[in-house]
C-alpha cells in the first residue's frame, strides 16, 4: 500500500512539473530576442536542473533523498529568483507570475513529501 501511495506520488509530482516545465519554455519563447538568450537560457536550464533532480529523488534511496533535498532547494530558489527578473522586466504578466508561483510552491512541497516517504521507488 504505502508502496502504491509512494509510486503515485511521483508520477503526479513529474507530471505537474513537466506542464510547469512547457508552460516556462512557451513563455521563454516570448521573451525579447537579446533576453532570449541570456535571461532565457538561464532560466531553461535551471528549470531542467530541476527536474533532473526530481528524477534522482525518485530514484534513491531515502537516506540519498535527504541529501538532495538542499539542492533542490537551492535551484528551486534560483529559479524563482530568475523568474521574478523577468517578471520585473514585464516579460512575464502579473498573472502568470502568480500561477508559476503557485505552481513551483506545489511542486515544492510534494518534492519535500517524496524526499521523506519511506519507500525507495
Amino acid at each position: 500500500m504505502a508502496q502504491e501511495s509512494f509510486n503515485v506520488r511521483k508520477l503526479i509530482v513529474l507530471k505537474k512539473y513537466q506542464q510547469y516545465l512547457i508552460w516556462l519554455l512557451e513563455k521563454i519563447n516570448r521573451f525579447p530576442r537579446k533576453q532570449k538568450y541570456l535571461l532565457g537560457e538561464r532560466i531553461g536550464n535551471k528549470a531542467f536542473d530541476i527536474l533532473e533532480i526530481i528524477i534522482q529523488i525518485q530514484y534513491t534511496s531515502r537516506d540519498q533523498r535527504r541529501k538532495l533535498i538542499p539542492i533542490f532547494n537551492l535551484k528551486l530558489e534560483n529559479l524563482r529568483q530568475l523568474i521574478r527578473i523577468a517578471w520585473k522586466m514585464k516579460f512575464l504578466s502579473h498573472q502568470s507570475f502568480i500561477w508559476q508561483e503557485v505552481k513551483i510552491n506545489e511542486v515544492g512541497q510534494m518534492v519535500h513529501g517524496m524526499a521523506s516517504s519511506p519507500m525507495n521507488q
